[in-house]
């Protein structure tokens, strides 16, 4: 039988015959200044390939620990070495000063990078030309960068897929540092999930602007912003940001630029220095969520809205050691248009230093001005620093409100507080005074069985700036369970002022007082029992003592009172079918007070 090679087959059978390309390990050997292209310079000998897909070893331990290479081969964007690794404590810098025909300048390890614990890899701070990390078309590799990779440059760009900026395609972790420090330096990461910042690492902007890319930085991790000047760095919605972002820029002019993107969900955020700039949140701020904010210098502007009312949430607590936040803030082109900031705060409000003004827009006409208002559901506690609101020029209609609105009781301390602030109670579990306090504006207890208790802590508060719904079913009320006192000021000559106190929580016992004399002012507190005991009878006595101060001494008839007490204050013997007599305790014994003369039960 006759054979018959057809010319495919001829062809198969040439490629067969023609020897294999394998990859091989080719390590530096090199001094600290030398040529890539040196076939010496490698172990063995021989200029790394592409073609076959050589790995690369820089090692610390062979006798040079810091490398300088700046004459990288110009390979075509479809080539690949493949895999990077440095170990043993080596710095390598890698700079191009020339770049070749434009996609040319492509160095790309396609089965990824290792940066050993101690080693760091530079782009160099004389590149000009991108330096591209990865496979030429898909990334059988993984990354682990342990040590240290900085982005240096003018254009120092790294990029882990072709054509873009430091693309990771395939798995990446980061447990060491990652520094942008070139003028146009950036990571670009197209799937979030691949490149992961794990606890401990950090992604560090020495540069002026850019933007933190697309990557999961997980609980632990540090996002830690140094460079801004005048170019602000933006924190987008795409990555995952489960770690820290601490913002410190001592060199920071700018502050008109938005900083947070829409929908952004932070976990931690902490603003140490912004120079005479601002850390602005964003103009339109809506749907930003951050875990546990902390200002420690510098100036924060969450938002200037000119379109719509906006909110923010914070889950975690915010806290105030130093510097200026303002939650509605002005700006260049703000204008007359009300629109609130309205900030919820999970956790705690913390303020031992520095400023929170909720508002500083002087814009409005009318006695209608824009707000701030933070709601917090934890508690409140200002030990030092000021809580202020500088917007509105009063007496106006819309005031910036401090809201106590948890479900769980809430501690109250407010030390140093001024201007147009409102304090709104709606917390039925009760609000817990840890201070005396003074409201500078107005305070509102609108919400049937709200409280506030005053322990030994005194509150103050203009009596025709005090709502508090004490005639609900179930009233709010002021409890005082200890020494404090509820005082309203200002009562003038012929007003009537309601004291909605209580020894508890479970009832009211008002008192209403109607001023006949001067003006004045009254403090007011209630408690269980016929306080000092001596009175005749006590269980013909309802159950109640009210201890009533004026600021200026009266004369004798010129104020009307009126008590309120619940039927289960009324002692066994006592009942309300008949006249009462009002138990006097003027300085050391207890009187009828006039002496014979009965009242109609309340």
């Amino acid at each position: 039988m006759k054979s018959i090679f057809t010319t495919a087959a001829i062809a198969s059978l040439l490629l067969l015959l023609q020897p294999k390309t394998y990859a091989a390990t080719k390590t530096w050997i090199g001094p600290a200044t030398g040529s890539w292209n040196t076939a010496g310079n490698w172990s063995p000998s021989g200029v790394p390939s592409t073609a076959s897909g050589d790995d690369i070893i820089f090692d610390g331990s062979l006798g040079v620990s810091i490398i300088d290479i700046n004459d990288l081969p110009a390979i075509s964007i479809s080539a690949s070495f493949g895999r990077l690794t440095l170990q043993n404590g080596v710095t390598v810098t890698i700079s191009r000063t020339v770049c070749p025909a434009t996609n040319s300048e492509a160095f790309y390890f396609g089965s990824g990078i290792n940066i050993n614990m101690g080693c760091t890899l530079n782009i160099g701070s004389t590149s000009t030309c991108k330096l591209y990390f990865g496979g030429a078309t898909t990334l059988a590799g993984s990354t682990t960068i342990a040590g240290t990779l900085n982005i240096q440059g003018t254009s120092g760009q790294a990029r882990y897929e072709p054509y873009n900026t430091f693309t990771f395609n395939a798995v990446a972790s980061v447990t060491g540092k990652i520094i942008l420090s070139g003028a146009a330096a950036g990571i670009v990461n197209s799937n979030t999930g691949n490149l992961a910042f794990e606890n401990g690492s950090t992604l560090e902007f020495t540069r002026d602007g850019g933007a933190v890319p697309s990557a999961n930085f997980k609980n632990g991790s540090l996002i830690a912003v140094k460079g801004v000047v005048n170019t602000v760095t933006a924190i987008g919605s795409g990555p995952t940001y489960s770690g820290l972002i601490e913002w410190n820029c001592p060199a920071q002019t700018v502050s008109s630029s938005n900083v947070l993107g829409s929908s952004v969900t932070l976990d931690s955020l902490r603003i140490i220095n912004t120079n005479t700039g601002a850390f602005r949140g964003n103009t339109e701020i809506q749907g930003v969520t951050i875990g546990n904010f902390e200002v420690d210098g510098g100036l924060v502007e969450l938002a200037s809205p000119r379109s719509l009312d906006r909110t923010m949430t914070i889950t975690g607590n915010l806290e105030i050691t130093g510097g200026s936040m303002t939650l509605s803030a002005a700006d260049a082109t703000d204008n007359s248009v009300k629109e609130s900031v309205t900030v919820t705060v999970n956790g705690n409000l913390i303020v031992s230093s520095g400023t929170l003004n909720l508002c500083n827009r002087t814009s409005g006409s009318g006695g209608t001005y824009s707000t701030g208002n933070i709601i917090v559901k934890g508690n409140l506690l200002q030990s030092g620093g000021l809580i202020t609101e500088t917007g509105a020029v009063p007496p106006v209609a819309d005031v910036s409100t401090l809201y106590m609105n948890g479900t769980t009781a809430q501690n109250l301390s407010l030390t140093n507080w001024t201007n147009e602030l409102r304090l709104y109670v709606s917390n039925t579990s009760g609000v817990f005074l840890q201070n005396n306090l003074t409201c500078p504006d107005s305070l509102s207890i609108p919400t049937p069985g709200a409280f506030i208790a005053l322990g030994n802590n005194d509150l103050s508060v203009v009596n025709s700036f005090a709502v508090i719904n004490h005639t609900a079913a179930t009233p709010a009320k002021i409890v005082t369970n200890g020494t404090g006192h509820l005082s309203l000021t200002g009562i003038g000559t012929g007003t009537t002022a309601t004291f909605p106190v209580s020894p508890g929580t479970a009832s009211i016992s008002a008192l209403i007082l109607k001023n006949n004399g001067t003006a004045n002012s009254f403090s007011v507190r209630v408690e269980r029992g016929n306080n000092p005991t001596g009175i005749y009878n006590t269980g013909k006595t309802v159950n109640r003592t009210w201890i009533i101060n004026d600021a200026t001494n009266i004369a004798s008839g010129t104020v009307d009172l009126k008590f309120l007490y619940p039927d289960t204050a009324l002692n066994v013997a006592c009942t309300r079918s008949g006249p009462m007599e009002l138990g006097h305790f003027p300085v050391s014994a207890w009187s009828v007070d006039p002496v014979g003369i009965t009242r109609t039960p309340v």
